[in-house]
């Protein structure tokens, strides 16, 4: 009896260690990633990603700026980093779940992501993309708001300490500063309809099966510590 409670006990142990790593690999996304889905060409911070699945998540960059930085599904391939600043919200709004804002695009350009929003994120905003400075002038003027960039010379390893402008649609050139209160103009509230919102990226299921070996783990040693 003794030996086959140990046997068992030792059958669901590996059981679990081994399903462990696939089980947490299918757990919703955290707060600073998501999947992003591209159904056209689509600018990210001046690199064109074509259609197709990918995952974007967040790094922290210098004083109020982050960088994002856009990877295949597997996060083996990098295919954009690009600096951003904060959006932020109203103290009586809410944060989206995990969508993104797109400028639309125009006859020369494909459409250009504004904001994402990630799902459920440390603090209340949402990371507004920075283009390069001829980029910038070209989203401003097309979609009639402001863009903020930086210069064209700096060199992306430099991006998070860059001088920033503001691009206006008039086009002309502003200083850039940082927001020091919560913020959404009405202009970011027209141009929500351009969105793609995602739903939860997966659900308790692995979580509940991880619970369950380790109750059937528990079960057993309980078995055989009364053996």
């Amino acid at each position: 009896m003794f030996k086959h409670s140990l046997k068992l006990f030792a059958v669901a142990l590996f059981a679990l260690l081994v399903a462990a790593p696939a089980l947490v690999a299918q757990m919703p996304i955290t707060p600073e990633l998501s999947w992003f889905p591209v159904t056209e060409p689509t600018d990210v911070g001046g690199k064109i990603l074509q259609p197709g699945t990918y995952v974007i998540k967040v790094i922290q960059a210098a004083d109020s700026r982050n960088k994002i930085q856009v990877w295949s599904q597997d996060q083996q391939k990098l295919y954009a980093t690009v600096l951003t600043i904060p959006h932020e919200l109203k103290p009586n709004e809410t944060m989206p779940n995990t969508m993104f804002v797109f400028y639309e695009a125009t006859a020369d350009h494909p459409r250009a992501l504004r904001t994402w929003f990630a799902a459920n994120p440390p603090g209340d905003h949402g990371h507004d993309v920075v283009y390069p400075e001829g980029r910038a002038k070209q989203i401003a003027v097309a979609s009639k708001l402001p863009v903020v960039s930086y210069p064209e010379t700096v060199p992306e390893t430099d991006i998070a300490t860059a001088p920033l402008t503001v691009q206006t649609p008039q086009a002309t050139v502003e200083p850039y500063t940082p927001p020091a209160t919560p913020m959404i103009s009405s202009a970011d509230k027209n141009t929500t309809e351009n969105t793609t919102e995602m739903p939860q990226t997966a659900g308790s299921n692995p979580t509940l099966a991880l619970l369950g070996l380790a109750a059937i783990a528990g079960a057993v040693a309980i078995r055989f510590g009364r053996a």
